[in-house]
């Protein structure tokens, strides 16, 4: 009851009930949400970009207009199957449609350090700078631990490939993102051990250039952000 003894409503029951008589019956049958708006993901949106491969070497620049502010940080969220939807991925325990692989891939278990952006990534004599990637064979990651870094995915929302949304992603811990092929993504922000499906075909990377120099990205959300 509340103040004057007037009662208090603390719950309302909406307008339709779903009947579930008994029987046996696939979650997703039950527990559907057709009915619901469609969700998206947070995103950073970066207009006037440049995808410009290199077929020789495989390492191509992503040319980002002079007025971009690169201290812009992209945007993090953790990653859900309707969220990564929005970018063409699924997680693997929720799909309910198969998968057709055109060709050989691998699964490997492959350990990020806490050093691997700097250190690999970002060093002269390794990759000498981050970026994006591409490429016609599907892809499959699943962190084994908890605390695994971002794995950014990414698409263009014009024809004319000018304008990109980007969504940096926490991937909870055993739970495995299937990239089809074509996808927009990249590794450089993971840490600690995740198992990997991938192919040997060819990757179409681009480097992240402003003004004729390379840059990498920072996260918003500082829980989500690699060590430095």
């Amino acid at each position: 009851m509340g103040k004057n003894n007037m009662p208090v409503t603390v719950m309302e029951g909406g307008d339709t009930v779903l009947d579930v008589l008994p029987g046996k019956y696939r979650p997703s049958k039950i527990f559907r949400f057709s009915d619901l708006p469609a969700l998206v993901p947070r995103y950073t949106e970066i207009q006037g970009v440049q995808w410009i491969p290199n077929k020789k070497t495989g390492k191509g620049i992503l040319k980002f207009p002079s007025d971009y502010d690169t201290s812009n940080k992209i945007a993090i969220e953790v990653g859900t199957n309707e969220y990564v939807s929005y970018y063409g991925c699924t997680f693997t325990n929720t799909r309910q449609q198969d998968v057709t692989l055109h060709m050989r891939h691998a699964i490997e278990d492959f350990t990020y350090f806490s050093n691997y952006l700097e250190d690999w990534i970002l060093n002269p004599n390794g990759m000498n700078g981050s970026g994006l990637e591409r490429h016609d064979f599907s892809h499959v990651d699943c962190p084994i631990d908890k605390d695994n870094g971002v794995l950014i995915i990414a698409k263009f929302v014009n024809e004319e490939e000018t304008i990109l949304h980007i969504t940096g992603f926490h991937i909870p811990q055993r739970h495995c993102i299937f990239i089809p092929g074509g996808i927009i993504h990249i590794n450089d922000y993971l840490k600690g051990t995740w198992r990997t499906m991938l192919s040997d075909g060819p990757v179409n990377y681009v480097y992240l250039v402003k003004d004729g120099k390379k840059f990498h990205f920072e996260f918003a959300n500082s829980e989500f952000m690699v060590a430095r």
